[in-house]
Formats: C-alpha cells, sequence, structure tokens
C-alpha cells in the first residue's frame, strides 16, 4: 500500500490465535488440570499450563509475541518422558508413534551428551538421535529419556487442534503400553 510516497506494508486478518478466556474455558470443558498461570490486564500477556485428563500431556502456552497487536501464542504439548535407556525396541516404537502421529520425539540423558552433540558445528539436526546414535548414548550415561512433543505457533492452530494433538499423543503411548 503507498501511503504520501511511502510503500507501506500492512497485515490484516491474520488468524492470530487465541486468548486466554478461549483457552481456559475450552479446557475447563476437556477436564484438563491448570498447573501454572500469569496473566497481566496491563501488557495483554499470559502463560497457562495444563495436564491432560489422564495427566501423561503437559499443554503449555505462552503469549509472548504479537502481530498486528494480535497475540500469537507459543504452544508446547509434550507427553512425559518415558526411559529407554538401552532399549533400542522401545525407543524405535516411539520413533515410529511420531512420525504417524506428525510429531517428533525429544531425547535428553543424564551426562548431557545429546544436547552437547546438537550443539556442535558438525551436527546439524533437530531430529531424534539415530539407532547407533542412540546405542552410543545408552552405553555412555546412566539414563536415556525420550518424549512425544508438538511445538508451533497458534497461528492457524485453534484449540480443537489442541485437543487432536493431546489425543494423539496419549493414543501413541497407550499403543506403547499394550505393546
Amino acid at each position: 500500500m503507498e501511503e504520501n510516497g511511502d510503500v507501506k506494508l500492512e497485515i490484516r486478518n491474520i488468524p492470530a490465535g487465541f486468548t486466554y478466556n478461549d483457552l481456559e474455558e475450552f479446557a475447563d470443558a476437556r477436564g484438563w488440570l491448570k498447573t501454572d498461570e500469569y496473566a497481566s490486564e496491563d501488557t495483554d500477556e499470559w502463560y497457562l499450563t495444563y495436564r491432560s485428563e489422564s495427566e501423561a500431556v503437559r499443554i503449555e502456552i505462552d503469549s509472548e509475541s504479537q502481530i498486528n497487536g494480535s497475540v500469537v501464542n507459543n504452544v508446547i504439548i509434550q507427553s512425559d518422558p518415558i526411559d529407554v535407556t538401552g532399549d533400542k525396541e522401545l525407543y524405535n516404537r516411539l520413533c515410529a508413534q511420531a512420525v504417524r502421529k506428525d510429531l517428533r520425539v525429544q531425547v535428553d540423558d543424564t551426562k548431557g551428551l545429546w544436547n552437547q552433540l546438537r550443539g556442535s558445528p558438525d551436527y546439524e539436526t533437530d531430529d531424534a538421535p539415530s539407532e547407533e546414535t542412540f546405542e552410543q548414548l545408552s552405553n555412555a550415561a546412566e539414563q536415556v529419556r525420550a518424549q512425544l512433543v508438538c511445538q508451533r505457533t497458534s497461528l492457524k492452530t485453534t484449540v480443537d487442534d489442541l485437543e487432536e494433538i493431546v489425543s494423539e499423543m496419549e493414543s501413541a503411548y497407550s499403543e506403547l503400553a499394550d505393546n
């Protein structure tokens, strides 16, 4: 758009998330347990953390960002970590569940080796470790844990999408427990 000889970029009608009240009402209706909250009327910043009804999945929403005055929420949904130390079969099943459910696997170990490797300039990935790397981590660290994670902004993410992601994670864990 041109204004007084200057070119001006104007962004309108961006589906920029949901409000604190929208999420609170939605979560209460589903039986999610609120574990942490912060809300400031002055800055319109807010933060909510829930546990799903089964308590196996953590839902964290943080309104750090704004676009054109509309709050864009940072959304992190994660399952509880599972000890996969030395259990290549369980680790592979968890990775397969992540692929089927369009989620990521996040890994950590007691020595922090996986984070060091990911942070090195020779290794560029946000993916889970390969089988070979997983085995090396299992041999070197006392414990290796893995969990399902979904991280996104609320841009084009509805509260119904949150429920679907939580259900997918709970379903994945149920399938892992059945095998």
